[in-house]
């Protein structure tokens, strides 16, 4: 073991603020290979340290999604981290190694470990971890963590091909993981720094310093193919927006972008990051399209009992979000939602897709309560908005592409005739995409025109806000939500919504969601058959639901 990288960084110790752990890591990703343990040491002692109850008058500062803070301008000192203690424990973790592992082993060639290697390297970490539980277990990421004994077991990986439906597992990403060089590593270690305190609070020194050096690995084209580190400093910037840099929009849409150009559109928490900021900006048709995007992802996995993050993001929106969302158009503040066609199609992908992850999986997913609660949804949509909109559905047959479309006459009689070509044609995966003719910027400007009032004088002269009333300066998205709708048409002034439902589930009841009125109880059956009943929770608090920032680490 060389203690050279030591002597490099000596004059930066001790550490005290955010520029000095920034020019350590600086100095790291110039070199080919970066010294992980240094830089995870670094993080860690700074994230334990600050995340932690201590008996002090010196708290970190707590900063949450209503706090106005300004991350560059607030006076931040973070912990001394002294270099002796990081040599230590830099010398204890290869005592640890070597003390189990023949050096002969150590052959590296062509620069890279053998997977022996990294088995055992594994098995040794694996051994001497604590089989306790600790209450701070959201900050156990760290080598620092692991090396001042606070590390402790958890679901230990197994081999995929040995997963049972592993190529459609969440847990490998469906055949589609992050592949990390060396600089993207670091990505992974500085997008795993959580700055949570507790549920509602993050330590501002933390965050602060991860949106640092997020950015550094920003500027150097290290996160261009990591989707959900790009989610982290989105919500990141959205706590407090850095002057220069792109708005946390633009990011989610690098995110989404990432994870289509490079992962085959695997990544469901791109979209919940996306879904999570229209919520908490009030753009609820784009959040039900962001989450509809999530839950088409979500619909080519298997679902199994380690999907426990998962069916959680997914149960906080169809259990809180959604009907928080409803709830608040029906008492009055905007019944643009509940009139909308598009925004009761949103409702029924989401579930669609859930449904089509239940299907080919080894547990049930939608119990009674999800169909409880998706039946207080759709039914805060007006009547009129279930017979505007047309189901079109796959023929069973896997050779045959035509697709069956349900038109809808005044008398709510069904007629089945072959869906045109031209239609055809804008689904999806077929050869040719019909694209919008107008400008992205103007087709988000539009529709937003559905939920609030537009600036005179942005219109006349192009000053101002787009929107009468809009205080927090929200920019309008660069390109609006992709979103699995075929198209909306207008049909004797009203407008008709085309969607495909793809789940056994939905499509059985395909004719239950377009009746003018609702047959709750044969939904309610359909939608929980075969499932198994949901565990008991506490009552939930009436209060408005936060679209919480978990951090994502795979």
């Amino acid at each position: 073991m060389s203690l050279k990288v030591f002597k490099e960084h000596a004059e930066l110790f001790p550490i005290r603020d955010v520029p000095a752990v920034v020019a350590v890591f600086r100095r790291e990703l110039e070199k080919k290979e970066p010294d992980l343990l240094l830089l995870s040491l670094v993080a860690g002692a700074i994230e334990n340290t600050m995340t932690s109850v201590r008996p002090t008058t010196e708290v970190s500062v707590a900063v949450t999604a209503e706090t106005n803070f300004d991350f560059d301008q607030a006076p931040l000192r973070l912990p001394d981290v002294e270099l002796h203690i990081v040599e230590a424990l830099y010398t204890k973790f290869y005592s640890v190694i070597k003390s189990s592992i023949d050096p002969l082993h150590f052959d590296e060639r062509d620069g890279h470990a053998s997977r022996e290697l990294v088995k055992r390297v594994s098995d040794v970490i694996w051994n001497t971890l604590t089989r306790s539980y600790y209450k701070d277990r959201a900050h156990l990421q760290s080598m620092y963590s692991y090396l001042t004994g606070k590390g402790n077991e958890d679901k230990r990986g197994q081999k995929i091909k040995d997963s049972g439906p592993g190529h459609r597992s969440w847990l490998y990403v469906n055949g589609h993981p992050v592949v990390c060089n060396r600089h993207m590593e670091v990505s992974a270690l500085v997008s795993s720094i959580n700055p949570s305190i507790n549920q509602s609070n993050d330590a501002l020194e933390v965050a602060t310093l991860q949106k640092h050096l997020l950015w550094l690995l920003y500027d150097e084209g290290h996160l261009s193919k990591f989707p959900l580190a790009l989610g982290n400093l989105g919500d990141l910037e959205e706590l407090n927006a850095t002057p220069g840099r792109p708005h946390c929009t633009i990011l989610f849409e690098e995110a989404i972008s990432a994870a289509r150009i490079y992962y085959n559109d695997m990544f469901v928490y791109p979209y919940t990051y996306q879904g999570g900021y229209f919520y908490r900006h009030n753009m609820i048709k784009d959040a039900f399209a962001s989450w509809a995007n999530a839950s088409q992802v979500i619909s080519k996995y298997n679902f199994s009992k380690d999907d426990e993050e998962l069916y959680k993001e997914m149960m906080d929106i169809a259990y809180e979000l959604i009907p928080y969302s409803l709830k608040e158009m029906t008492c009055g503040k905007s019944r643009s939602i509940l009139n909308n066609p598009q925004c009761y199609a949103y409702v029924l992908l989401i579930y669609d897709g859930l449904c089509l992850w239940e299907e080919d999986g080894t547990t049930p997913v939608l119990h009674i309560k999800w169909a409880k609660h998706f039946i207080n949804s759709i039914s805060k949509f007006d009547d009129s908005v279930r017979t505007r909109l047309i189901i079109l559905e796959p023929k069973d047959s896997e050779n045959d592409t035509d697709l069956i479309q349900d038109y809808h006459d005044n008398n709510m009689n069904n007629n089945n005739r072959p869906l045109p070509k031209e239609i055809l044609n804008t689904i999806p995966g077929t050869e040719e995409e019909t694209k919008s003719e107008l400008h992205p910027g103007i087709e988000a400007l539009t529709a937003a025109c559905s939920e609030r009032i537009l600036n005179r004088e942005f219109l006349l002269q192009g000053g101002g806000e787009p929107f009468v009333g809009s205080s927090d300066s929200l920019p309008i998205p660069t390109t609006t939500p992709q979103t699995p709708i075929l198209e909306t048409t207008i049909k004797d002034d009203e407008p008709e919504t085309k969607i495909v439902l793809k789940s056994k589930k939905m499509r059985s009841m395909k004719d239950l969601l377009i009746a003018k009125k609702l047959n709750t109880q044969a939904i309610s059956l359909q939608m929980s058959a075969q499932s198994q009943g949901g565990k008991r929770h506490a009552p939930r608090d009436t209060a408005e639901p936060i679209s919480r920032r978990s951090r994502r680490n795979n």
